[in-house]
């Protein structure tokens, strides 16, 4: 006798899905696989999302990543370049603040399984005041109009997420 076959929650395939960031979880010892086979599994830390989107049940996770913002990793070219306006690779901030920030994603189907394809900001990135400096939470910002540089957006993110008010 085997047991049941697990039924996951699908998300919509080739469509914009919107939600939040509803947490961030942190694994310093995480096991990824090898590269190469016959190399030893690399333990380091990683990190992933869990997606509260809209029209699911369920929270959907990323995959995990390496706890790395370099110019060329995961987290920083999928998610924070698209998450924090004027990001640097390598920039330091604690990720937590992006719990509740809105985002849009589209799925694709991958077999029995589901990938997130694409992931971006639901309309405004995040503030960051400098590079090394810390994330002012719950700030947004628009990108940069060079035709109208002196319109500003401002507003909160999450539970209270008022419309931006421009000025």
């Amino acid at each position: 006798m085997y047991p049941p076959k697990r039924e996951y929650e699908k998300v919509p395939v080739g469509i914009e899905v919107e939600g939040v960031i509803g947490s961030v979880e942190y694994d310093m010892k995480h096991k990824f696989k090898a590269f190469n086979e016959g190399e030893p599994d690399p333990i380091c830390p990683a990190i992933r999302f869990k997606l509260r989107l809209d029209g699911c049940q369920y929270d959907h996770p990323t995959r995990w990543m390496k706890f790395n913002m370099g110019e060329k990793s995961t987290l920083y070219k999928k998610y924070i370049s698209e998450f924090i306006a004027n990001s640097v690779p390598d920039m330091q901030f604690d990720l937590d603040v992006l719990k509740g920030f809105p985002i849009v994603t589209t799925w694709t189907d991958n077999g029995e399984f589901q990938n997130l394809e694409i992931i971006r900001a639901a309309g405004l990135k995040m503030a960051v005041t400098s590079p090394d400096a810390e994330c002012e939470a719950k700030t947004i910002t628009p990108e940069i109009d060079l035709d109208n540089p002196e319109v500003e957006v401002t507003g909160t993110f999450g539970d209270d997420h008022p419309e931006p008010t421009p000025f």
